[in-house]
């Protein structure tokens, strides 16, 4: 019975990151919004933004003044003022924060398919050993599940503290993006 339940859940893993990925290992549809809203009220292209913040998170810069014209470029046509230097590091800031969010997502989505793996392949193993055992030989298979319900209890506590932490980062993500948007509408 247990089996069932174990190859059962690995499917409905499967089915869940293959339907709703986007959702399950993306940003949260508030964090888009507050960011298309940055690059609405700054007047930037999506392009611009994506430069922009490529250029504030680059630590190593072989010719400055490439970067400044670069930089100068793509100001020039928005609404943020180039010497507002708060914004240029509030953008600093939110790029840290997002690739930050982004190693986090990444180690979500291997969680989720190791928990896929481990479901799965635990399934199968109770299932032949609860086949093939002699009454006798039960406690041997109890004693098993006693261990693979353990390993599904730590699959939770880290999914519930890889949550946390993604969780995290999105809120100060949608507080560094506030922030940006009232700069942006301050200096115009």
């Amino acid at each position: 019975m247990l089996a069932d339940i174990y190859i059962g859940s690995a499917l409905a893993i499967f089915l869940a990151v293959l339907g709703w990925s986007e959702t399950i290992f993306g940003l949260s549809q508030r964090t888009k919004e507050k960011e298309a809203e940055f690059i609405r009220r700054a007047g930037l292209t999506l392009a611009n933004y994506v430069e922009l913040r490529k250029l504030v998170l680059s630590t190593y810069v072989s010719d400055q003044g490439e970067y400044t014209k670069s930089l100068m470029r793509i100001l020039r046509n928005s609404n943020i003022k180039s010497g507002d230097k708060q914004i240029i590091d509030n953008l600093k800031n939110n790029g840290s924060l997002l690739s930050n969010l982004e190693k986090w997502i990444l180690a979500k989505k291997i969680v989720a398919l190791l928990l896929f793996l481990y479901l799965y392949v635990a399934g199968t193993y109770m299932l032949i050993m609860e086949n093939s055992l002699l009454p006798n030989q039960i406690t041997s298979l109890n004693q098993t599940t006693i261990i693979f319900q353990i390993i599904l209890l730590l699959f939770v506590g880290v999914s519930l503290f890889i949550y946390v932490k993604t969780s995290g980062y999105e809120k100060n993500i949608q507080l560094n993006l506030n922030s940006l948007i009232i700069k942006v509408n301050g200096a115009n």
